[in-house]
């Protein structure tokens, strides 16, 4: 099973790879496709073995962010194994390299899966499907399977011994001509670093049209700067000017997996579960008790948010002071 890692913005495998790999080696033996590493190539290995790699197939291209490199070693890499099939994240990048590998290596495609499983005929992916409403499987018919597979960065555990490294085979990848550019200049879009991103956090706290104003919107972020999560919204919020698009979580926005997601405010809307259902813990606070957002959360509270959640952050910065305290002594 081939995996195509994602790499953050030190250099290293992103935990969301990582993760990755882990799911990849509870249904068949992983084996990673890296880009030549200028440093950090030691460490990288390590880690990648930490995660479950079985082998890694390093290729001759040094280009880590380049759509078009790694579209041609996923091909290249096709050829060589007998892989049933090749696993991304569902970071952007990633999405347009399984698209453009699918289409290239005329293999089929599952797109935002949240699940894969083993029968006795192969590969089979879950998803999520109308607005959540419903779960549906599927298998290909021919050649490997391409998987954008949703992933928690918490589901990594350590697999390997220690000591034992993966097999490193050269794989024989280069640009083509054509795919060989250099980009000259560039503009880079503000990101906000003090947060951990949205796709991957562990911790995300999304708000809705129930914060009723882009001023009342400060309390989602009160509570996330609390709990080192990063932040989200609804399309009710979006569109209601109280947050930016790339917020938006739910079948038109971001798709979510973290460990903890809060939802205030937010009624629940089939749209909106569909991009944070796969959660592990959900948490909701609503003043109506009828929302269908309890229909899925596994802790509720009814009550208006803006009496609830200043309680909660106190008692949350609290425990952190006790917390700071007795590691200190």
């Amino acid at each position: 099973m081939l995996v195509q890692p994602d790499f953050n913005l030190t250099g290293l495998i992103s935990d969301q790879s990582l993760s990755l790999i882990n799911v990849a080696s509870t249904v068949g033996t992983p084996v990673v496709i890296l880009p030549k590493l200028e440093d950090k190539e030691s460490e990288t290995i390590k880690s990648l073995a930490s995660a479950g790699a079985s082998a890694v197939l390093r290729t001759s291209c040094s280009c880590k962010s380049s759509v078009s490199c790694a579209v041609t070693a996923i091909c290249s890499a096709i050829k060589l194994t007998a892989a049933d099939a090749i696993l991304l994240t569902t970071s952007d990048p990633h999405v347009e390299i399984a698209a453009r590998a699918s289409i290239r290596a005329g293999i089929p495609l599952a797109s935002n899966a949240a699940k894969i499983l083993r029968d006795e005929l192969g590969i089979v992916a879950e998803h999520s499907v109308f607005g959540g409403s419903y779960s549906v499987t599927s298998a290909p018919t021919v050649g490997p399977l391409l998987v954008n597979l949703l992933t928690s960065p918490t589901e990594t555990k350590i697999t390997s011994a220690v000591g034992i490294d993966p097999l490193i085979i050269d794989l024989e990848h280069s640009c083509s001509a054509a795919e060989q550019y250099e980009i000259t200049a560039s503009t880079p879009k503000d990101i906000d670093l003090s947060r951990p991103k949205l796709k991957t956090a562990q911790t995300v706290v999304a708000g809705g049209r129930g914060l009723n104003t882009t001023k009342d919107f400060s309390l989602v972020y009160e509570l996330a700067d609390t709990l080192h999560a990063a932040v989200g919204a609804s399309r009710a919020a979006v569109d209601s000017g109280f947050v930016p698009a790339d917020l938006q979580i739910g079948q038109t926005g971001l798709s979510v997996a973290p460990e903890l997601y809060i939802a205030l405010g937010i009624s629940g809307a089939i749209q909106h579960v569909a991009g944070m259902q796969n959660s592990q813990v959900i948490v909701a606070i609503n003043q109506d008790a009828d929302a269908p957002i309890f229909n899925i959360a596994d802790f509720g509270i009814v009550g208006d948010l803006f009496t609830v959640v200043p309680q909660l952050i106190s008692e949350i910065e609290s425990l952190n002071k006790k917390n700071n305290y007795a590691e200190e002594n």
